[in-house]
């Protein structure tokens, strides 16, 4: 065998040595990834959990002054005696749809009628900042209109 041929010969071997671990790393890389995704995709269950089953300490919030702490729980009653609940209530987003974009206009003429204003999150996206906007809308509306007796 020439030296050429010999070295070829070696070439390829090494080069199929090189091709056989690069295999065995790449299938240790992708298991360490599923691992690794499996972990983040827990944390980040677990995170979620947190936010969903979130608590608000309503005497902070709302500047209540009394000897019991009210606090407020989403998603998570089973964390609460149920001898302390005061009551239960059921909320739901406002849903986007063309009617509601249609009632949404018409909100100015819901302003003073009966001495009666409506103003909420559902005049806008649903967010308090909506509320705050609509409440805004009502109060301007007062103050340029002339107030029945």
């Amino acid at each position: 065998m020439s030296n050429r041929e010999e070295y070829v010969e070696k070439m390829k071997a090494q080069l199929d040595q090189w091709n056989a671990e690069i295999a065995k790393w790449e299938v240790r890389a992708a298991e360490a990834q599923a691992t690794a995704r499996a972990d983040l995709d827990k944390r980040l269950e677990m995170l979620r959990e947190h936010r969903e089953q979130a608590m608000y300490q309503m005497n902070l919030l709302q500047h209540l002054r009394s000897k019991h702490n009210f606090n407020i729980t989403l998603n998570s009653d089973e964390r609460i005696d149920p001898a302390k609940v005061l009551r239960r209530f059921e909320y739901h987003h406002p849903i986007f749809t063309v009617r509601r974009t249609a009632a949404q206009s018409r909100h100015h003429e819901l302003i003073n009628v009966n001495r009666t204003s409506f103003c909420g999150a559902y005049w806008g996206n649903g967010f308090h900042e909506d509320g705050v906007v609509s409440a805004l809308r009502v109060c301007e509306s007062l103050m340029t209109k002339e107030l029945p007796a």
